[in-house]
């Protein structure tokens, strides 16, 4: 499995390494660069890095955590588009889609994983919109599996929290103050979440 993605990525990454290697039935690489997306090529072209940069050997799946910071406007041939316009979501979604499909012509399966909730509500309503775009994608996809978060890190009164009760009733700390970012409780806690899906559809033992 190659996991890759922006800064929410590493502690989610290091995670399923760990469930990996517990398995005994899955490799695990890791590959996160903060600041990342596909609205800006210029700070890196992740379908470059796809076409260049994947781990040697065949891959079975791969995971992937972006969008994060994708809530701005494009530059296209026609000029610059404003995030959230008709415009804006077509190329946005030609985008991801593009990826999915390079990452297919490497693995057999792609998992997408949607976007949490966020602490701001405008972040937070941009978020869905890169959510939704993504759903859209990867259900034109036979082997594009989109993995909605949303609701695992809302609070009992449906918001944003930094902390949630695991299965013992002990408050865990998942998410940072910056209302955005994973700790490392968020990161198993995600993690056990993404590999509830591939036990179903690998047959892996559970978490």
């Amino acid at each position: 499995m190659w996991v890759i993605g922006d800064s929410l990525t590493p502690p989610t990454g290091s995670a399923l390494r760990a469930l990996g290697t517990q398995s005994g039935l899955l490799r695990v690489w890791v590959e996160a660069y903060e600041g990342t997306g596909l609205a800006r090529p210029d700070i890196l072209d992740w379908p470059a890095l796809v076409a260049s940069g994947a781990p040697a050997g065949p891959i079975d799946l791969v995971v992937v955590l972006l969008g994060t910071n994708d809530g701005q406007g494009l530059q296209s041939p026609q000029g610059r588009l404003d995030f959230g316009t008709p415009e804006w979501e077509a190329a946005y979604g030609d985008l991801v889609g593009s990826l999915m499909d390079d990452l297919l012509s490497i693995c057999r399966r792609v998992y997408w994983v949607g976007q949490p909730i966020m602490g701001g509500a405008n972040f937070d309503a941009y978020m869905r919109r890169i959510s939704a775009v993504v759903r859209e994608e990867a259900a034109e996809r036979l082997d594009v599996r989109y993995i909605d978060i949303y609701r695992l890190f809302q609070g009992e009164d449906g918001g944003f929290t930094t902390q949630l009760e695991d299965e013992s009733g002990t408050l865990v700390t998942v998410r940072s103050t910056d209302g955005i970012h994973y700790t490392s409780g968020g990161g198993r806690l995600l993690a056990e979440a993404i590999w509830e899906v591939l036990a179903t559809d690998w047959g892996l033992p559970d978490a």
